[in-house]
């Protein structure tokens, strides 16, 4: 396993390479006292590959540039410290919500429709997350990362940590899948990924989850 900083640079270049706009909305490394204020608000310590990731970059600026309708990390926004916050305030007013759905593996995931320590870090436009479970069921693992938000019923674990995610990704682009995603838009933008016109999380699905 690699470290975070080798695989968030190997991602980062590949951006910058690829797609230079959406690496231009990376925003600087954040503060540990940004870092520590947002630690205070969620009342919780973060996983320290979580903050290795944010002292790299503080999350994207894509929901407030003009003309920009995807985000950095393969289409989804690069939630800033700031958007965690704000993201995980709304979503704290739902969590007593009825719910019926379903994890894979089978325990690993809380059924519920959220969770005070699931912490968004990327975004698509329409409330859907990957981030990461630090409240996992009996069989899950603190740290996982998973899909979570307003469409996603059926929550699986995507990854053991976060480490292993980017890692999961940088294989995704040396096969040449993300290349082969980008496509270039009737708006002038182009949407990219892990395949040509789709949604991060269903490619993740195709990927991780049982097929029928």
């Amino acid at each position: 396993m690699t470290d975070i900083k080798t695989n968030w640079a190997f991602y980062t270049d590949w951006l910058k390479s690829m797609l230079p706009v959406y690496a231009g909305l990376l925003n600087p490394g954040a503060s540990e006292t940004e870092l520590a204020e947002l630690e205070n608000y969620l009342g919780f310590s973060l996983p320290e590959n979580v903050k290795a990731l944010y002292r790299l970059n503080n999350g994207d600026a894509s929901r407030d540039t003009p003309r920009i309708y995807v985000g950095a990390f393969l289409g989804f926004e690069f939630l800033s410290l700031a958007r965690i916050r704000n993201v995980h305030s709304e979503w704290k007013q739902h969590a007593a919500n009825n719910y019926s759905g379903s994890s894979f593996p089978e325990g690993s995931i809380r059924v519920q429709y959220t969770n005070e320590k699931w912490i968004p870090l990327f975004a698509d436009s329409g409330g859907n997350y990957v981030g990461i479970d630090l409240d996992p069921d009996k069989n899950g693992i603190a740290g996982q990362v998973i899909n979570f938000g307003r469409a996603e019923d059926n929550k699986f674990v995507i990854a053991q940590n976060l480490d292993d995610f980017l890692e999961f990704v940088g294989k995704q682009i040396k096969s040449g899948a993300c290349d082969n995603a980008i496509t270039e838009e009737d708006d002038g933008g182009s949407s990219y990924g892990l395949s040509p016109q789709s949604h991060l999380i269903d490619d993740l699905k195709g990927i991780f989850l049982p097929q029928n």
